[in-house]
């Protein structure tokens, strides 16, 4: 039998275009450092709490299973490996035009390779449909610039 010898920097080229179709041909929709992996405890449990936290199941090969109403429903499924926080979201149901998100990223091997900040009031979220920044909840909000002016102004008016 004949040995084929391949020239290091060409198998390094080949292992990393399989690594990429292996990645393409899994169609993983979601960033994989969001996963949660079913622990056997958790696998394992007898009775589910009716809590609606929805989380988006996956297979061992990184399909999307389905949604579930939360964590423990899906570890319970025999199907399901892991879990991410929200919905599952398929790309058709993105709204990039959703006024309250900007997206930095439309997928994921945007995400990954797009570097940016979000503004003091936004915060950085990263779904199904891609990466980005998005309104902060109003109890999160930095009002510190303003209250600090609100102060300046109160004493400003109480020296007068």
């Amino acid at each position: 039998m004949e040995r084929i010898y391949i020239p290091y920097n060409q198998s390094a080229i080949l292992l990393v275009v399989t690594l990429i179709v292996i990645l393409f041909i899994s169609g993983c929709t979601q960033p994989v450092e969001n996963k949660h992996i079913c622990t056997d405890q958790e696998k394992a449990a007898d009775v589910c709490m009716e809590l609606a936290k929805p989380v988006c199941g996956f297979d061992a090969t990184g399909k999307q299973v389905k949604t579930f109403s939360n964590s423990c429903f899906a570890c319970i499924d025999a199907q399901v490996n892991y879990y991410t926080e929200d919905s599952c979201i398929s790309a058709d149901s993105c709204k990039y035009d959703d006024p309250e998100k900007t997206y930095q990223g439309k997928n994921q091997e945007e995400c990954a390779r797009t570097r940016f900040t979000c503004d003091t009031n936004t915060e950085y979220f990263l779904d199904g449909c891609g990466c980005g920044c998005k309104q902060k909840a109003s109890s999160q909000i930095d009002t510190s610039d303003n209250l600090d002016d609100s102060l300046t102004e109160l004493d400003e008016l109480s020296e007068a």
